[in-house]
């Protein structure tokens, strides 16, 4: 009886440790990329940190809201990262009031703007 309880306060104990770790410790166990269209990949590095890279360099930086692949196209919706006071040591930066609205084309590797495709939008909640 008294190894059962142990085991299982060990089971509780490896568990609750596992979910501390995956959602209040940081950088780390959360933070990753997944493969949005050939060589390009969705990163989120935690909080404003979320961009597309291409072989680990990133194309489209902080923060992509939202993004949707059809084809050889990936359409982007990003809200930039300003500085609100460059004096600050460091820089104070603040979330953009204004969505960006981007097509990424994978076939040339180039960016360029567009209007709002419909598809993606940024949260404007956060």
């Amino acid at each position: 009886m008294k190894t059962l309880f142990r085991v299982g306060l060990f089971l509780l104990l490896a568990f609750l440790l596992v979910i501390a770790a995956t959602y209040t410790l940081g950088p780390g166990l959360r933070d990753g990329g997944i493969n949005i269209g050939q060589e390009y990949e969705y990163f989120d590095a935690g909080g404003n940190e979320k961009s597309i890279n291409r072989y680990g360099d990133i194309v489209v930086d902080a923060r992509v809201d939202d993004y949707l692949t059809v084809g050889d196209k990936i359409y982007i919706a990003r809200r930039s990262l300003d500085i609100v006071n460059p004096n600050q040591s460091p820089p104070k930066w603040e979330l953009s009031s204004r969505c960006e609205f981007l097509i990424l084309d994978m076939k040339d590797n180039t960016i360029r703007p567009t209007i709002n495709h419909g598809n993606v939008k940024c949260n404007m909640n956060k």
